[in-house]
């Protein structure tokens, strides 16, 4: 397979990920989570620590996923939810400790996060996220997120060719 050029050079994930790029704490609450994923738009984030360091990721799968296997505070009817309206959902039913109501990202997150590097190659990055089935992939550099890659990325990219 050829590398893909643009102006001559090869591109690499450095060239179409998002760098300014949402991410959570670890201990952010559940409801927090939700809010701050559909306010942003997006539907999953990198979980950094206070320095910075990549820990891990978290989506809204997770975060329903979660609340599908009963993790959820009673009365939430996890198998009726639509995630742009959990946040409203959750936020109503916190009170002084959503994160003993709902859990944390840390309770939820993946640790196992699929990285690249932003010289990475587009075409590599593209069958990682297809042979792991994910729809995005940190860039990362020592262990510091630099940006990320989706799916919807990598189409426009090859859509525009």
């Amino acid at each position: 397979m050829t590398p893909i050029s643009l102006q001559s050079r090869t591109v690499t994930c450095q060239d179409v990920m998002t760098s300014n790029v949402v991410t959570v704490s670890p201990e952010l609450g559940l409801s927090e989570l939700c809010r701050v994923l559909a306010e942003a738009d997006i539907s999953g984030a990198p979980v950094v620590d206070h320095q910075g360091k990549l820990l891990g990721m978290v989506s809204k799968t997770d975060v329903m996923r979660a609340l599908s296997v009963g993790r959820q505070a009673p009365g939430l009817p996890s198998s009726s939810l639509h995630f742009l309206g959990l946040a409203d959902t959750m936020s109503g039913m916190a009170e002084d400790s959503e994160e003993e109501a709902f859990g944390r990202v840390i309770d939820v997150m993946t640790a196992d996060v699929e990285r690249v590097e932003p010289e990475t190659l587009v075409h590599t990055a593209a069958r990682i996220m297809s042979d792991k089935r994910i729809h995005r992939l940190v860039v990362a550099h020592e262990d510091r997120v630099a940006g990320i890659v989706t799916s919807l990325d990598l189409l426009e990219h090859f859509g525009s060719r």
